[in-house]
């Protein structure tokens, strides 16, 4: 029996804490009283989508909400069901395709008439120009020019698209049948769900993925017991990454939401709450406060993370949780790190902090790649000249080159595997 797989999604109303209430859940329903089932962060605003298909918008951190219109454009009764977010652009899939907007502006354009008539888009990522969009026919559709002209992929999936996100290892999508990967942007999709086979009882099924997201690993949270796995490149399949996660009746909780604010990743469960995972590699639960331990959906925006659960959306500051005793997220050797780079975003040269073994500076690399996976800049030169001289380096990056947008950078050295994302502005 199959399981679904999902992506990043909400239900249930929304909530805040106040950054001087020490390691404290708390939550504000201020304009929304409807579930919530999907939320965005941009740099100034956070954006949340009731069941109903309501666009609400908070410019305050979550104290209080407006509900953004939709009509016209042909929108009236278009329902908004998925949030993506990039450089300030919302896409928001709906009831019958994807609808673009300009964080501050407005509704600027509608995307979803094109070559394939209406989709009802059940997730969505972007990157630059470059839109991706699950539907519930199983299908994916894409767009290379801000949805102005649409291709539908030749890989079709027999059950919907759930779950859909963008990693610096390619394009990965959820459905009832599996986990999927494209690397080739969309051309070919591969299944790679090897690892997230579950035989409870005797009976085979694939977990269902609830959601992904990109620490210094690819993770996915699932459903039905299976927990948090990590994506291993070399041998395309998952690992489970459970350490500390809570159980019930012997199974663990189903992880419904991953969320990370470059540092912390963060997994919201279906009655355990929230863990954090620390330096260690172990997931520590994180619920001060919090009555509610269903976590439906989370997002996080400058130092709060936000969680959707069915009493509403929760508000918490980062501070409060490295207060609680949980450590900011780095690979278990201390000597081997990549730091987020500085400034970020950055239009120019940016710095990037490396900390390596002793014997690792010579077969380490750093490369950058753009969101589709494709490498843009190779900085392994520069990282084993510094490393032969010390073990903690300085690399500048110089993104002359580069057009505005979302990338990664990874470093790969025998300890393992780290990867960070960076913003380049224009």
């Amino acid at each position: 029996m199959k399981k679904p797989l999902l992506f990043l999604s909400v239900a249930a109303g929304l909530f805040f804490s106040i950054q001087t209430v020490s390691a404290q859940w708390t939550k504000l329903n201020l304009g929304v009283t409807d579930t919530v089932v999907a939320m965005a962060a941009t740099t100034g605003n956070i954006y949340a989508v009731t069941h109903g298909g309501a666009l609400y918008q908070s410019s305050d951190q979550g104290m209080t909400w407006g509900q953004e219109s939709i009509t016209g454009f042909g929108l009236d009764t278009a329902k908004v069901t998925c949030l993506a977010t990039d450089q300030g652009i919302i896409v928001a899939g709906a009831n019958d395709g994807v609808l673009l907007y300009q964080d501050g502006q407005g509704w600027i354009n509608e995307t979803y008439q094109g070559t394939y008539g209406n989709f009802y888009v059940t997730s969505i990522a972007i990157s630059g120009n470059n839109i991706y969009a699950g539907t519930k026919i199983g299908s994916v559709i894409y767009s290379t020019d801000m949805g102005f002209t649409w291709y539908q992929t030749n890989t079709k999936t027999s059950s919907s698209v759930n779950a859909i996100y963008l990693s610096a290892d390619g394009l990965f999508i959820g459905t009832t049948e599996g986990a999927f990967l494209s690397i080739d942007s969309c051309q070919t999709i591969t299944n790679v769900s090897t690892g997230l086979e579950s035989h409870i009882g005797g009976t085979f099924s694939t977990y269902g993925v609830t959601s992904f997201y990109e620490g210094n690993k690819d993770f996915a949270g699932t459903a039905n017991g299976g927990g948090v796995f990590a994506f291993v490149t070399d041998s395309m399949q998952w690992d489970s990454f459970n350490a500390g996660l809570g159980k019930v009746n012997g199974n663990y909780y189903p992880v419904n939401s991953l969320a990370a604010d470059g540092q912390i990743v963060c997994a919201g469960t279906g009655g355990g709450g929230v863990y954090v995972l620390t330096s260690k590699n172990t997931w520590n639960a994180a619920n001060a406060g919090l009555t509610d331990m269903t976590i439906i959906s989370m997002v996080s925006n400058y130092n709060y993370l936000f969680a959707g659960t069915p009493s509403g959306v929760w508000r918490i500051s980062r501070t409060s949780l490295s207060g609680s005793g949980v450590s900011e997220y780095e690979p278990s050797t201390a000597v081997f790190s990549l730091s987020q780079n500085y400034p970020n975003p950055f239009n120019g040269e940016t710095t990037i902090h490396v900390s390596l073994p002793d014997n690792d500076a010579s077969n380490a690399s750093l490369r950058v790649y753009n969101m589709l996976g494709e490498e843009v800049g190779d900085l392994t030169n520069q990282l084993q000249q510094a490393g032969q001289l010390r073990q903690t380096s300085d690399i500048i990056f110089n993104s002359t080159n580069l057009t505005a947008g979302a990338y990664y950078y990874a470093l790969e050295t025998k300890s393992g595997r780290m990867t960070r994302e960076m913003f380049v502005v224009r």
